[in-house]
């Protein structure tokens, strides 16, 4: 097949999708390793082959046309399956290596994360780890991360969800505060109690329980002084003997200042928390796909309550 001269190559589109991206020449040269007169050259004349402009120019900043932004949308699918074709035929003869940018949030890493990714790295030496622990929106495209973690249900319809698990959670306390204000046996009593609550917000302040033995289902509204968006942070506070906190069966077998938690109103559970991998494309390098199914796997033993080995620490030094 003949390609006419005046058909955009895919290096051009690629320049392009970098500068809208960026809005910026400079910072897309930086990203793109060229020289800016280059990449402006060469956006000036895939301008010039499609007869219409798509960037407009000012002293500070770029920003696209109308048609550049329904070229960008198209260019960007056509880009990036052009880049994983490329880096999964690499897949084939090299080894597991690069760089994993990955956003999960912090309390979820202190949690479960440590042993896993001491044992992950240990078994793909030649992966590096960029980790963002946080929960604010990710653009995975523009900021190039490989996937994020997210708990609950997700609404993006722009990304690929893999659900990895589902944390089950329940109602916790310090036995000295069961002890001093009484043990619930029915839901209904948590209005009588000091809970723990990520906000202020109807989601959080009213809490449904299911009962399995009894198949009964209860919604009651709970207020609490205490009121921290950091599921850890809030574990830490029950065991200062504050409140009761809805937590998940791996936070329970933690101990802060030597203080387990007690589960209160054992039979009732909250419905399970799932927790997503959300990536940009079902097609992943290879790197992506081996600690995905690396971490689905050491989840589901963690949260079936299996202990995951520290690994030993060869000393050469």
């Amino acid at each position: 097949m003949t390609v006419s001269p005046a058909t955009p190559l895919l290096n051009d589109m690629a320049i392009y999708v970098e500068v809208a991206k960026q809005r910026h020449f400079t910072r897309a040269a930086e990203a793109l390793g060229m020289p800016v007169s280059t990449v402006s050259r060469r956006i000036r004349l895939l301008e010039q082959e499609i007869g219409t402009a798509l960037l407009k120019r000012s002293t500070r900043s770029v920003d696209m046309t109308e048609a550049g932004a329904l070229y960008y949308e198209r260019c960007l699918e056509i880009v990036n399956q052009a880049r994983l074709a490329h880096e999964q035929l690499l897949d084939m003869t090299q080894q597991v290596k690069g760089v994993l940018r990955v956003s999960m949030p912090s309390s979820l890493s202190v949690i479960f994360m440590p042993t896993i990714l001491t044992r992950f790295a240990q078994k793909y030496p030649d992966i590096e780890f960029d980790l963002d622990l946080s929960v604010r929106p990710i653009d995975l495209l523009a900021e190039n991360f490989d996937c994020t973690i997210r708990l609950g249900a997700q609404n993006s319809s722009n990304l690929v969800a893999r659900r990895l698990g589902d944390l089950q959670l329940g109602l916790y306390a310090s036995s000295q505060y069961l002890n001093q204000h009484g043990r619930p046996q029915d839901p209904r009593e948590l209005t009588q109690h000091q809970c723990i609550l990520a906000s202020n917000q109807p989601e959080d302040t009213h809490w449904t329980l299911s009962n399995s033995k009894t198949n009964e289902v209860v919604t009651v509204e709970v207020r609490g002084s205490l009121r921290i968006n950091n599921a850890l942070m809030m574990h830490k506070v029950a065991a200062c003997h504050a409140g009761i906190v809805i937590s998940s069966q791996i936070e329970s077998l933690l101990e802060f200042h030597g203080i387990p938690l007690e589960p209160v109103l054992p039979d009732w559970a909250f419905e399970p928390y799932p927790i997503y991998a959300l990536m940009p494309s079902r097609m992943l390098p290879l790197k992506t796909r081996v600690f995905l199914d690396y971490l689905q796997e050491a989840l589901g033993q963690l949260l079936s309550g299996q202990v995951l080995p520290i690994p030993a620490v060869h000393s050469g030094y």
